[in-house]
């Protein structure tokens, strides 16, 4: 059975029409209904019917191409995959971070200065925070951005490097009252708004969580989600508020869709790189000492 037999069946029965699929594939017709006959043979049943106003798909061809047109669809992408791949021998890094992080990282990672064909390539998978840890310790990451966490929740034989500390504000609908305010806001007047969380338990959850515990206090809790970016769809829709790194709200706020409010104690977490413990090649290597330095110095600059 060959491809090329399954590529015409499924022109005919996409088109209902010989003609029409021999014009789309351009090829004779003639060939199209001979490959079409052999593949027939071979299967020992008939794909199509053909009446006077064309071709009609028989039940059990009806079956047979729809499973045909599955398989037909992850060659083509194995084809695709294979032609990206082509002459490329360059080693790729995957990189793992929380949501909300891509402020705080990819200018780094791409900044023009710092490109360079020989390089790794890199490539990013953004991630709730439990996601991140799990992946990286299941070897489908390289390394991984992440809220630092409590070494009982983090997976066994990684290790961590602090990259620096970063603040997180209060997102509130624009015209909020709290906006008013000239000065940071005490935590204390904040609890009772209704506040949309990321990840209770564990990275900015946690880091919340904590925050509100040591001061006695229970925050009024409208939405649990796993990202940042449906956190501030929230606060746009003035459903609520919630607590997000500074940089991930920056471009709301330049935009006025929403207004970013400082608070005090202020809350804050340290920015950690993760990979597991065992070496990798060395330009990967190369690399992974090089990055945490990059992102240490973006933050300090910012």
């Amino acid at each position: 059975m060959e491809f090329r037999q399954i590529r015409y069946a499924l022109a005919v029965g996409r088109d209902r029409s010989f003609t029409r699929a021999a014009a789309r594939l351009n090829v004779s017709q003639s060939a199209i209904s001979e490959q079409v006959k052999q593949l027939e043979a071979r299967l020992g049943f008939s794909l199509f019917r053909r009446t006077g106003r064309g071709v009609e798909v028989t039940d059990a061809g009806r079956s047979y191409l729809a499973e045909a047109q599955r398989v037909a669809s992850d060659l083509m992408n194995l084809a695709d995959v294979a032609r990206r791949l082509k002459g490329r021998d360059l080693e790729t890094i995957t990189f793992g971070m929380g949501s909300g992080m891509a402020p705080l990282i990819v200018p780094a990672l791409f900044a023009r200065s710092e490109l360079s064909p020989r390089q790794p390539r890199l490539h990013i998978r953004t991630a709730p925070t439990r996601v991140v840890f799990s992946e990286l310790f299941e070897e489908r990451l390289d390394a991984a951005f992440a809220v630092n966490a409590e070494a009982e929740r983090i997976p066994a034989g990684l290790v961590s490097e602090r990259l620096g500390e970063v603040e997180m504000v209060l997102a509130v609908p624009r015209n909020h009252r709290l906006t008013k305010l000239r000065e940071p806001v005490d935590l204390a007047r904040v609890f009772d708004e209704p506040l949309i969380m990321s990840e209770l338990g564990i990275g900015y959850g946690q880091i919340l969580s904590d925050l509100f515990d040591g001061l006695g206090l229970r925050p009024n809790l409208l939405s649990v989600v796993d990202n940042i970016e449906t956190q501030l769809v929230i606060v746009r829709s003035g459903a609520g508020v919630a607590f997000v790194p500074a940089e991930a709200a920056a471009l709301d706020a330049e935009c006025g869709t929403v207004a970013c409010v400082r608070v005090t104690p202020p809350p804050v977490f340290d920015l950690g790189f993760y990979r597991r413990r065992q070496p990798l090649s060395r330009t990967k290597e190369a690399a992974m000492k090089r990055i945490p330095d990059l992102v240490r110095q973006h933050m300090m600059r910012g």
